[in-house]
């Protein structure tokens, strides 16, 4: 029997090795999300070259003039519009230097500009105001970063003559601070000056001056988003 059976067992079926187990995949790690970088709105933009040209105005307090409307930085001013400094009048020639360089700064730092400034390219305050676009001139509150526009009267009739700066802060709906070129630490308006001043000043008249009006250099678009 022993001989028979094992006979038997050598054609008895084995049962089937187990399948071996296969081995997971390894769960690969899981990337970051790529940042969503937000472009900032027109109103941003506005914003910061505004900041940026408060900024770029307190910069040049020191400057004084070395002879009638000459000096390195005076001259460099006088350059900025038509690449001439022939000794005139530099009070426009500072402001608009000034809107040129945020304008390159902010160009620097950021990349690109959504915004470039759109004052009028002259060193006349008078074609500043007529011919810049008008959508710039300002109607409702006043700011820092605007620009104020005042024009020279001679026995009450207007002249061609004028003069320029900056506000810097504003203090009531009729007194600011502004930073000018071409002028006099003196509460008059002066045209004429020997250099770059801050001062205190009023929408009322002043001497032979009155004020024209107020302009943005840069576009002022409005974001509803941002409620403002």
């Amino acid at each position: 029997m022993g001989f028979f059976k094992r006979i038997k067992d050598l054609f008895r079926k084995k049962p089937a090795s187990p399948e071996p187990t296969p081995t997971p995949e390894p769960t690969p790690p899981k990337q970051p999300e790529t940042p969503i970088i937000q472009e900032p709105t027109t109103y941003q933009v506005y914003k910061e070259k505004r900041r940026m040209l408060v900024s770029e105005a307190k910069k040049w307090l020191w400057v004084r003039e070395h002879g009638s409307n000459r000096g390195d930085e005076i001259e460099m001013f006088q350059r900025e519009v038509d690449g001439k400094a022939n000794g005139e009048a530099w009070c426009l020639s500072f402001v608009q230097f000034c809107v040129h360089q945020v304008d390159r700064d902010y160009l620097k730092k950021y990349g690109n500009d959504p915004l470039p400034n759109w004052l009028y390219p002259t060193e006349h305050c008078l074609t500043l105001w007529n011919k810049t676009d008008v959508s710039s001139r300002i109607t409702g509150d006043l700011h820092p970063g605007s620009i104020l526009i005042w024009q020279y009267w001679d026995y009450g009739k207007q002249t061609a003559r004028g003069h320029v700066g900056v506000i810097i802060e504003v203090i009531s709906e009729t007194d600011f601070i502004t930073i000018e070129g071409n002028t006099v630490d003196r509460k008059s308006v002066v045209r004429e000056g020997d250099g770059v001043y801050m001062m205190r000043r009023t929408i009322s008249r002043s001497g032979n001056f009155r004020l024209k009006g107020f302009i943005s250099p840069w576009e002022n678009v409005k974001s509803t988003a941002l409620g403002v």
